[in-house]
């Protein structure tokens, strides 16, 4: 018997208009755009939350320009609470309300401090 398992889109999504920035290993920022629209999916295998899982954020910036790129967030979770995630810095402000939106509990452990810049796009890019 086979089992097919694919990764789809959950349903669940989250449009937004913010500043993006690079972050460079030498802590210098540059900034991107000053106020670029955004939108986030989440994806999951067979498009469904479980209690345990993993999926990705499908995060597509710039959306409209020449600029338009994509980047992924990797996300891991056990009985809808939200134990990891593959980021080097802050969790997004916006991907945070699309977990809590589709029932992904996050702790205080993986939102960003009281920073202005949070919620801010930050690609780290090695200099």
């Amino acid at each position: 018997m086979e089992i097919a398992i694919s990764v789809k889109s959950t349903g669940h999504t989250f449009a937004f208009e913010s500043p993006i920035n690079y972050e460079h290993s030498s802590g210098f920022t540059s900034q991107i755009s000053e106020n670029a629209k955004s939108e986030m999916e989440l994806f999951a295998i067979n498009g469904a939350i479980y209690d345990a899982g993993k999926g990705v954020i499908e995060w597509v910036y710039n959306i409209g320009t020449k600029q338009e790129d994509v980047e992924h967030i990797g996300i891991w979770w056990e009985n809808r609470k939200l134990t990891d995630y593959d980021g080097v810095f802050a969790l997004p402000v916006q991907a945070i309300i699309l977990l809590e939106q589709a029932g992904i509990k996050v702790g205080e452990n993986y939102r960003p401090e009281s920073d202005p810049a949070a919620g801010e796009k930050r690609l780290f890019i090695l200099d």
